[in-house]
């Protein structure tokens, strides 16, 4: 009898069955699923339950009164650890080792103290407790002790007088100055504010600077109508809604700064090698200081200890430029200027003389720009070429003092100044005018409180950083009181020449008006050009006078231009001039038969008693076009005769034709 036994064959039973032991599988895996979420223990709060609450446990932290078994039994006089910042702690325990009946180490703190602990992260750590070697130690220390530089001041002031109308902002539009007085380095914070306020644009909505600097005072002619077009007001610039014209009276006072005389001094006088250089060592310029004396009556005293010199406040100078409604360039490249120590063009309405602000040593970068920089360029590119092919022949790397002080000169906060980036940066490179006048920078400011009818001289002191104060220890000094001062003060420049200011009244005398005769006396014709402060503009009128009179003619009624109006406006104006005509001569006094009369001179008594002599010959220019000037403004009205035979003969012209004829005859 053969046995059979029915062979299991696994491949076909997974064939067969496979779909069903998976889906068995999956179904046990989801009741699996559903017994865990109903047997799970429910936590019925949300989110902000659980912050709550949490937030409350923490203030019970902090509330904690109760205090541990040791601390409780803490023996008498010991300290609290962290009442003394010199022990030393490990990670557990009070640093004694002590360990406490459980077999702990000491913990002398309560829970309280705990928390505050391991809060401690937010509190300002004690960085002198993890002091470390300086990464950027002194490579060379000075071979010396750093001596006091010479200081030099400044040199070729000029004074210039000048007036006219400026743009100012109306009074409820003026942005109070608050002014304080305590420090040298407030004042000269405001003073800085002051001159970096943003230009307020035109009514055209720019403000060019750069074209104004381009077109104005690089053309022949200062001032070209055209150019502007009526819609910029007379003069050039535009009166916002918010801005006025005000007539102010100036001088301008320019100089030269010595600067890079100044920095070769500090180099050698400072022991200062292109590895210690520091920004300390880079003369850094905070202001000035400036004095008025009047010298009306004495122009010719040249001992500045013989005159009574007066600061000229600063204070009143920031209100004043505060009160300006637009800002004016420069006028002269920005390598030549510190503008703490140059003062921005007044927003002047009329066109300035660049001269009168721009001093002489600095006028060809202005009046001959073309040329400047022309050579200038030539200067730069021979520089780059030789920087990019060194040789022992080739030209060395400019110093600083050819370069002049970087923009940034001021602003360095690193102990250091790397050699390259501070001598040759490229950047740097692409903005210098490679001349000698880069070793100057031009002082600039401007005095708006003079009186008419005065005469004034000035002086001006120059205010700079103390290269040696607070330094330390690793530059030792060779008078160590020369670092306690934060200021040095130069001497005081030369005085200025004497400069006059004028009164708002101004006379030229003409030709003679009439003849003598029985019922009158014989006068002249002059012109009073009186300047109306109020607006800022001058207004002329010819009137007759006689020997004996007083040239003032109150409540005249005249046409004049004023800023911000196209067309001539209708004004009453006070002419007054306060001059007495002495005397005259000339004209038909000095006249013989079949020849012109000969010019008149007169002569004229100010209130003050002094004697001035006027000439038609000295005057004539003027008050012809004065007179030019008048007749513009006041054209003739035409009259038409009704009857075409009729002659028109006005009272005067009958009258001088008549003499003339008679005369003859």
């Amino acid at each position: 009898m053969k046995l059979n036994f029915k062979k299991f064959d696994p491949k076909q039973f997974f064939l067969y069955h496979g779909e069903k032991i998976a889906l068995g599988v999956f179904g046990l895996c989801g009741v699996y699923l559903a017994y865990g979420l109903l047997s799970a223990d429910v936590y019925e709060r949300s989110p902000r339950d659980l912050t709550n609450e949490a937030n409350q446990l923490d203030q019970q932290v902090q509330n904690a009164s109760w205090q541990t078994y040791l601390q409780e039994n803490q023996p008498q006089g010991q300290s609290d650890p962290f009442s003394n910042p010199e022990a030393e702690y490990g990670l557990y325990g009070n640093g004694s080792g002590a360990i406490g009946p459980d077999g702990q180490p000491v913990v002398d703190f309560s829970i309280k103290d705990f928390y505050e602990t391991a809060m401690g992260g937010n509190r300002v750590a004690n960085l002198s407790r993890y002091a470390i070697v300086p990464w950027s130690p002194v490579l060379v220390k000075p071979d010396t002790e750093r001596g006091m530089p010479e200081l030099f001041g400044l040199s070729d002031l000029k004074a210039h007088f000048g007036f006219g109308a400026l743009v100012v902002q109306k009074e409820d539009a003026v942005e109070v100055v608050e002014v304080e007085t305590e420090t040298e380095t407030d004042r000269r914070r405001l003073w800085m504010e002051a001159q970096n306020k943003p230009a307020q644009p035109d009514n055209s909505g720019d403000y060019y600077e750069e074209d104004y600097y381009e077109e104005e005072y690089y053309e022949e002619e200062y001032y070209d109508e055209e150019d502007y077009g009526s819609n910029r007001g007379f003069g050039g610039v535009t009166i916002g809604s918010n801005e006025k014209a005000e007539g102010f009276r100036w001088i301008a006072l320019t100089g030269v700064v010595p600067f890079g005389k100044q920095q070769r001094e500090y180099f050698e006088k400072l022991n200062v090698n292109t590895v210690n250089l520091q920004a300390a060592d880079i003369v850094n310029y905070i202001g000035f200081k400036l004095q008025r004396a009047e010298v009306t009556g004495k122009t010719n005293v040249e001992d500045q200890e013989q005159l009574v010199w007066v600061d000229v406040e600063l204070d009143q100078l920031l209100q004043t430029i505060a009160r300006f409604g637009k800002e004016r360039p420069y006028l002269i490249p920005d390598a030549l200027i510190n503008p703490r120590l140059c003062m921005k063009r007044p927003p002047s309405i009329d066109s300035m003389d660049p001269r009168s602000i721009i001093h002489p040593e600095f006028e060809d970068a202005i009046l001959n720009k073309e040329e400047f920089l022309e050579e200038q360029e030539k200067k730069r590119a021979d520089a780059v070429a030789a920087a990019a092919t060194p040789s022992e022949d080739a030209p060395k790397r400019p110093k600083v003092y050819g370069f002049g002080t970087p923009p940034q000169e001021t602003q360095y906060e690193d102990d250091y100044v790397d050699e390259d980036d501070f001598y040759y940066a490229e950047s740097q490179l692409d903005q210098a005018v490679l001349d000698d006048k880069r070793d100057m920078r031009m002082f600039r400011v401007f005095d708006f409180e003079v009186v008419p009818g005065k005469t004034y001289r000035y002086r001006v002191a120059l205010v700079l950083r103390n290269p040696n104060f607070e330094l330390g220890d690793e530059f030792p000094l060779k008078d160590p009181e020369s670092g306690k001062e934060e200021m040095l003060i130069t001497e005081w420049s030369n005085m200025s020449a004497p400069v006059e200011i004028p009164f708002n009244s101004h006379l030229l005398v003409g030709g003679q008006a009439k003849r003598a005769s029985v019922s009158k006396e014989a006068t002249i014709n002059v012109v009073v050009r009186q300047w109306d402060q109020e607006q800022g503009v001058n207004a002329s009128k010819i009137f007759p006078i006689g020997q004996g009179s007083v040239a003032n003619y109150p409540d005249q009624e005249v046409k004049m231009k004023v800023p911000g109006e196209n067309d001539p406006v209708d004004a009453v104006i006070d002419f007054e001039t306060n001059k007495l005509l002495v005397d005259w001569t000339g004209g038909d006094r000095m006249r013989q038969r079949g020849r012109a009369g000969e010019p008149v001179t007169a002569v004229f008594m100010d209130e003050d008693g002094k004697i001035k002599i006027h000439s038609q010959i000295t005057d004539g220019v003027a008050y012809e076009e004065e007179s030019n000037k008048i007749d513009e403004l006041n054209p003739p009205e035409v009259v038409q005769p009704t009857n075409p035979d009729d002659e028109y003969y006005e009272e005067e012209y009958y009258e001088e034709e008549y003499e003339d004829f008679y005369d003859d005859f």
